[in-house]
């Protein structure tokens, strides 16, 4: 019976010798797993060692602030440098074209432009030819002709409803080019133009929020313009090397680039004393921002159509030509341009929606290759949550043949 119950005894406590084992075998991971889990204790206050040392540990270093873009903001930008900046081009493309067909005419033919100066009519022409009158020669000047066009312009763009993206925009800048025309190159009536061009432009940003951005940088690229008759095509092909800065809010920079392709197709009538001109375009641009901001990255389709109306009269030997431009233009294809946070929506751009644009123009031929242009111009367009988009612009350029 001893024996019995000193074998009952030595097993109760080698079991409670094995409970305690457990216990501190897993005592240990139980606090490791806790400390993993909770937060870090506040690093100690320092002091000093026994050699006199500070023994107080260098402070966390502190992590770069990520800057909060604007998307809506920037892209307002983009927008609004390649709508002044394209205007301005095609104004300038338009007089080159315009010239050429003048002086065909004119009934001078095809040779280097020499300005339009006084120039009779194909009808006075035809009569003088049958008095048998001559004309004196006159030596033509260089086919290689520059220009230079400065540009303002200046648009207000309603809050989408449910959204705080209002903005207004105003851009100024300059746009240049040197180009050289050749004649009869595919028949008797035709010439074609091809130049290089560079600009500079600055666009100035400010949201109904209050956010502020500036966009400006350089530009270069090439143009052409074929005349054939009434007949006329123009193209052109530019980037812009651009920096953004956003000014108020989250003050930061960032750099891109604009890669645009332009054309156009037009044919000229006579009619009542002057001439209608139909013509249509488009443009595609590709936006590419540096790597930091790549969601940025898109392109952009717009066709534009409608016509335009001129005719030219002489004023104290200076020729004289007002145009009427009429357009209606779209763009029927915005891709990218803004990011998506998840969770919340993205305000609607103005892709499929379609604007107005008016402009009236005064050409200023003072002979001698040298002549001045200047245009104002006017865009509407409506936003399906009733606001709307306006905007203005004004232009001044000379062109001298040399």
């Amino acid at each position: 019976m001893r024996v019995v119950l000193g074998l009952a005894c030595r097993g109760r406590w080698f079991l409670v010798a094995i409970a305690a084992v457990l216990a501190l075998a897993c005592t240990p991971s139980t606090s490791l797993q806790a400390a993993d889990t909770a937060p870090p204790s506040p690093p100690p206050t320092g002091g000093t060692s026994s050699d006199g040392t500070s023994t107080t540990p260098p402070p966390p270093p502190t992590p770069a602030a990520t800057p909060v873009l604007d998307s809506i903001q920037a892209g307002a930008a983009v927008t609004a440098a390649l709508q002044a900046s394209q205007s301005s081009l095609q104004s300038a493309l338009r007089d080159i074209r315009d010239r050429l067909q003048r002086r065909r005419q004119s009934g001078q033919g095809y040779g280097p432009p020499q300005g339009l100066g006084a120039s009779p009519s194909e009808g006075s022409i035809d009569e003088r030819a049958k008095m048998g009158a001559t004309r004196a020669y006159q030596a033509p000047p260089s086919p290689i002709a520059s220009w230079i066009q400065g540009f303002a312009d200046w648009e207000r763009h309603d809050s989408n409803f449910g959204f705080v993206d209002g903005r207004t925009a105003h851009t100024v800048g300059t746009i240049g080019g040197t180009d050289y025309a050749s004649y009869r190159v595919l028949g008797p009536n035709d010439a074609f133009v091809v130049g290089v061009l560079t600009g500079f432009t600055d666009v100035n940003v400010r949201s109904v929020a209050g956010t502020k951005s500036k966009l400006d940088g350089p530009a270069v690229g090439l143009y052409g313009v074929y005349v054939d008759g009434g007949f006329s095509l123009d193209f052109n092909a530019k980037v812009d090397f651009l920096s953004f800065d956003q000014v108020a809010g989250a003050a930061f920079s960032a750099d891109l680039r604009n890669y645009t392709t332009a054309g156009n197709i037009s044919y000229k009538f006579n009619a009542a004393g002057g001439w209608i001109e139909p013509t249509a375009g488009v443009i595609y641009t590709v936006t590419k921002w540096d790597d930091a901001f790549s969601k940025l990255d898109g392109h952009t389709v717009r066709v534009q159509g409608g016509a335009r109306f001129g005719q030219a009269f002489n004023w104290a030997g200076v020729t004289v030509e007002p145009t009427l431009t009429a357009l209606l233009y779209s763009d029927v294809v915005i891709e990218g341009g803004s990011i998506t946070t998840v969770g919340l929506p993205v305000a609607p751009t103005d892709e499929g929606r379609l604007f107005e644009q008016v402009s009236l123009k005064l050409n200023f031929d003072f002979g001698q290759g040298l002549s001045l242009c200047a245009e104002g111009e006017v865009r509407h367009g409506d936003l399906s949550s009733g606001g709307e988009v306006v905007g203005a612009a004004g232009r001044v350029g000379l062109r001298y043949q040399w």
